[in-house]
């Protein structure tokens, strides 16, 4: 999908990940290093990078799969999973935007990108979730509909919104 000047891809060769910096040592070591090569060989991530035509990398996120307890869902969404103990789920672990691209709004683009790729299937599950790891990060994510799973007031926060049939309407069990 095309965002802007920026095309949303899965991560592949053609990529240079040494050249991302992002302002984050956490996450630009994920990125560049062992972390995020480990997590694409044993299938444990996909990760999709914003790239411009001449295939920098604007920014990145990871999909993988998790689960997410019926009993943190509202009594008329735990109907719709009745006979199940879990929830599929998929999981926005890390994400970056590389520093020349910051502050244009390529961190919305990729959050909307990756419900997105969430709601078509290449990774199937009902429920986007995400860990806000800092109030600003909570605030970012409510805008695109995500709501705290619980009330613990340190972070990271666990998030979540419905990213199919029924997606404005999420209810969290109070």
């Amino acid at each position: 999908m095309e965002q802007g000047s920026f095309r949303f891809v899965a991560i592949s060769e053609l990529h240079d990940r040494a050249a991302f910096t992002g302002g984050h040592a956490e996450i630009d070591n994920y990125f560049q290093g062992e972390g995020l090569t480990r997590d694409l060989q044993q299938f444990m991530a996909k990760c999709y990078v914003a790239e411009t035509v001449t295939h920098e990398i604007g920014g990145f996120f990871t999909l993988s799969m998790a689960v997410l307890p019926l009993d943190k869902l509202s009594k008329s969404k735990r109907k719709s999973y009745g006979r199940y103990g879990d929830v599929p789920a998929a999981l926005l672990g890390r994400m970056g935007v590389n520093t020349p691209f910051q502050r244009q709004g390529l961190g919305s683009s990729m959050v909307v990108e990756a419900i997105e790729v969430v709601r078509n299937g290449t990774i199937t599950a009902p429920i986007l979730i995400v860990d806000a790891k800092s109030e600003s990060l909570i605030e970012f994510y409510t805008q695109f509909g995500f709501q705290r799973l619980d009330e613990s007031p340190d972070p990271p926060i666990r998030m979540w919104r419905m990213v199919g049939a029924g997606g404005e309407e999420n209810e969290v069990k109070g």
